[in-house]
C-alpha cells in the first residue's frame, strides 16, 4: 500500500479508466481523517493507497487526487471550505445551503459554483457536501484550454451509495466511501458501479 505521496501516474488517463473508487476510513483525529482509497480500474486492476485531510485546514497537499472529499459538519453559508493562507483551496467558500435528494434522501447539501480566475484555462467547479456529515455528495470540474481546438477535460461523479446507511450522522472509523470516476476530453461519458460497505458515487 502507498501513502498518497509522489504520484508518476497520468492522472487524465488514470480518470478517463476508472471504474470506481472505494473510500474507507483507518482514524479519526480530531479533524484529521486518514483514509485508504481504492482505486479501481476498468480492466480489473487496482491502485490502493492511504491519503488523508484535515477538515478544519487542508487537504493533502501531496494527495494523488486533492479532491476535497470531507470538509467540516459545521460549516455554514458563506463560511471558508478550509482555513488555508494559501494552496488550491484559497478563498474557496460555501456558497448556499439547500435542500438536495442523494440516495433517496433529502438533507440540507453545501453547494460551491465557482469559476476561479486562472489564465489560459477556464475552469468551473460544482460541488456538494452533505451539511450534516460533511460528505462529499456530487462533484464536477470541467476545464476548457482557452485556446483552438479548445479541448475540454470534465470530471464528474456522485455518491450512490453508502455504509452506514445514508444519512451518515458523523465520519467515523466505520465509514466507508465508494465513488465512481469518469473523465474524458470533449465528451462527458456517464457510467456507474456499486461497490459494498461504503458512501458511493456515480458518474
Amino acid at each position: 500500500m502507498e501513502l498518497g505521496l509522489g504520484y508518476l501516474g497520468n492522472l487524465e488517463d488514470d480518470l478517463n479508466r476508472t471504474d470506481w473508487m472505494l473510500i474507507t476510513v483507518q482514524d479519526v483525529s480530531a479533524s484529521n481523517i486518514t483514509y485508504e482509497v481504492d482505486w479501481h480500474f476498468k480492466d480489473g486492476s487496482d491502485r490502493i493507497f492511504l491519503d488523508w485531510i484535515d477538515v478544519n485546514s487542508e487537504v493533502n497537499p501531496n494527495s494523488i487526487l486533492g479532491f476535497p472529499f470531507l470538509i467540516s459538519k459545521s460549516l455554514q453559508a458563506s463560511d471558508s471550505l478550509y482555513n488555508v493562507t494559501d494552496g488550491p483551496y484559497l478563498g474557496w467558500k460555501i456558497n448556499k445551503t439547500m435542500s438536495l435528494e442523494y440516495l433517496g434522501v433529502y438533507g440540507d447539501t453545501h453547494h460551491i459554483d465557482l469559476i476561479p480566475s486562472i489564465i489560459g484555462v477556464g475552469h468551473h467547479y460544482n460541488i456538494y457536501w452533505d451539511k450534516q456529515s460533511g460528505v462529499l455528495t456530487e462533484y464536477t470540474h470541467s476545464a476548457t484550454i482557452i485556446a483552438p481546438p479548445f479541448p475540454t477535460t470534465e470530471v464528474h461523479f456522485e455518491i450512490i451509495d453508502s455504509h452506514p446507511t445514508w444519512p451518515i450522522p458523523e465520519f467515523s472509523t466505520s465509514t466507508l466511501l465508494s465513488l465512481f470516476i469518469i473523465t474524458t476530453l470533449l465528451v462527458v461519458i456517464a457510467c456507474r458501479r456499486k461497490s459494498n460497505d461504503w458512501v458511493l458515487f456515480r458518474a
